[in-house]
This record gives C-alpha cells, structure tokens and sequence, in this order.
C-alpha cells in the first residue's frame, strides 16, 4: 500500500483510507466527476470566503477527499497536471503528496512561481514525500527543485519553507553519507 503524506497524523492517514476504500468500489466515469467536483469545489471555495481560517480548514478537507482519490485515480494526474483550473492542478498537488512521481519534480516546483500560500504548501508537501521517495535516484534534479522552491517562497511563510527545508537537509546528508 501507498503510504500517505509524511506530515499527516492518525485521523488523516485512516481518513484517507476510508476514501480509498469507498473510490474503488466506484466507476471510473463516476471517480472523473468526483476528482473534477472536487476541483471545482476548491475554485468556487476560494473566490466565495475570504482568507482565513474558516476557508482554510474548508480548502483542508478538499485536499484530504482529493488525497482518498489518489491510489484509484492516479490515470488522471498528467490532465489534473496540465488543467486550466486552479483546483485541477491542486487534486495533481494531493495525488503526488500519496504517490510522488519522478516525472513531476520540475512541475511541482513551478508551483511556486506565482502561486498562492495554499498551493506552495501542498506542493512543498509533495516535494518533500518525493525527495523521500526518490533522493538516491535523482537527487540533481531534486536539489534544483526545492532550491527553486525555496527561492519562491515567501520569506515569512515557514509552514512552507519548513518541508522544503527538511528535503534539502535529507538531500545534503545523502551527500554526507
């Protein structure tokens, strides 16, 4: 089985579970509109609260119902990846944080290139699980990812430097070793 995101706790691991264990008992039409709902809930949920904690917890539970969709809907991440809406490119975000993919190192790093507070989190998460998953194996295009990652993110946002900073040091003491 796929492990979930290094940084989810109890709750979030067995409600992922519970997703995953409901999604493969679903169509695959039925799993797209899911996955799809999902993303357009996330856009529709961003332009109606304002930024805070009401919206924040809400963007929350997207991201955990997205991350339950991973293992069954892995099909979609390379249209989720090129999608023209915020919150398809988000579900991409949540599915990499379960099954990081060496083939998107560079995209998740140009989630940082304008993009906004909650979506620079997730995909440090996502960087994060990756330099977990694949650091013996591509550690030069890993490193470059999070440097340009760190280089993007807010000089004040720690929630998001801090994965990034725990994935460069994961990477240097590969080098260590």
């Amino acid at each position: 089985m796929v492990e979930p995101a290094a940084a989810a706790g109890p709750r979030h691991i067995e409600a992922i579970q519970k997703i995953d264990q409901v999604a493969s008992r679903v169509s695959p039409d039925q799993l797209t509109q899911q996955v799809l709902a999902l993303a357009t809930e996330y856009n529709a949920t961003r332009a109606a609260m304002s930024p805070g904690r009401d919206r924040t917890r809400k963007l929350d539970s997207l991201i955990l119902r997205m991350q339950g969709l991973a293992k069954q809907a892995y099909a979609m991440l390379p249209e989720l990846a090129a999608g023209p809406s915020d919150g398809e490119r988000l579900a991409a975000i949540a599915f990499l944080q379960i099954i990081p993919n060496k083939d998107y190192i560079d995209w998740l790093a140009k989630r940082f290139d304008g993009g906004t507070p909650f979506v620079m989190y997730h995909a440090a998460i996502a960087l994060r699980n990756a330099v977990d998953a694949f650091r013996k194996s591509d550690k030069d295009a890993l490193t470059s990812a999070v440097n340009h990652a760190l280089s993007q993110a807010p000089a004040g946002e720690l929630n998001i430097r801090k994965p990034l900073d725990d994935a460069l040091k994961l990477l240097t003491q590969e080098t260590l070793e």
